[in-house]
């Protein structure tokens, strides 16, 4: 079987910012599946005239790890056996983005009742979106010469209804535009994934010891928790969120732990043992 070339990823984040996701997945797919050149996407694609040399296209596939040896590497394959191979390389993160845009490219398309089985069975096992607002984190908002918590703190929380909006780079009038499940990855970010109770952290293959922390967020996994839930009307802010294990998580939901404020600190009172528990604290909250 063919081995998949080597993720090279570009922190250049200008050209994969400037397009939709349905463009980007169609980027992703015919440099995968048809071998598409970056003349004809930018062309057929992104709209561009007869002129472009194929930048744009090329930006985008690059942010996320391809290059040019993966032009066309499924070409001719069966649908089932592409999806069989992605589950393979799934099991590393890093790859699991990749696979969101094939498939929401193969949504935008019309297929046989047996295709549409096997798309639809991927769909179950897709990995987490999340991973876009991480990848985001990671190449586009961290900057190398700010301290890490103090740039995760930084981003600024999004209007309800709107998406966020930020000057990006040495120009003022270049903005990049996020989401509220992005500024839900900064409170993850912000604790390394680890759970703000027991500290418990999920790891996902792939992780070592020997990564260095913004590396290593693609490896982990963690719940964000809304101490006022949405369902409720809570603000979906950052000082309504904590990160959490999933085990604390269905804890709160229960009914078993409640968040306190005692003076100026914030606890958790387990209801169920009488007993209070720490909060590791990095941001500011409030208890609405």
């Amino acid at each position: 079987m063919k081995i998949f070339p080597p993720l090279d990823f570009s922190n250049r984040s200008r050209e994969f910012n400037c397009y939709s996701e349905k463009q980007r997945a169609a980027v992703i797919y015919n440099w995968l599946v048809t071998g598409m050149t970056t003349r004809e996407m930018d062309k057929e694609i992104l709209g561009m005239d007869a002129r472009s040399k194929g930048y744009q296209s090329h930006g985008i596939y690059r942010y996320l790890g391809l290059t040019g040896e993966h032009q066309g590497f499924f070409k001719g394959w069966q649908l089932s056996d592409i999806v069989a191979y992605f589950h393979q390389l799934c099991r590393n993160p890093d790859y699991c983005i990749i696979f969101y845009y094939f498939l929401d490219y193969l949504d935008q398309k019309s297929f046989s009742e047996v295709d549409n089985a096997i798309i639809a069975e991927a769909r179950i096992h897709q990995p987490e979106e999340s991973l876009k607002d991480q990848t985001w984190i990671r190449n586009s908002w961290m900057g190398k010469a700010m301290d890490v918590n103090e740039r995760l703190l930084a981003l600024p929380d999004v209007k309800e209804g709107c998406r966020g909006r930020v000057s990006i780079g040495r120009s003022s009038s270049r903005y990049e535009y996020y989401s509220s499940t992005t500024v839900k990855e900064t409170i993850k970010s912000l604790y390394d994934f680890h759970c703000q109770i027991c500290g418990d952290v999920i790891l996902k293959t792939g992780w070592s010891t020997a990564m260095g922390r913004v590396d290593s967020w693609r490896y982990l996994s963690a719940d964000v928790h809304h101490i006022l839930p949405l369902s409720e009307k809570g603000p979906d802010l950052k000082s309504n969120m904590l990160c959490l294990c999933p085990t604390c998580h269905r804890k709160f939901h229960s009914g078993e732990f409640r968040i306190k404020q005692k003076n100026d600190e914030f606890i958790v009172r387990d209801e169920l043992l009488g007993q209070d528990r720490n909060l590791k604290m990095l941001h500011q909250i409030i208890i609405y």
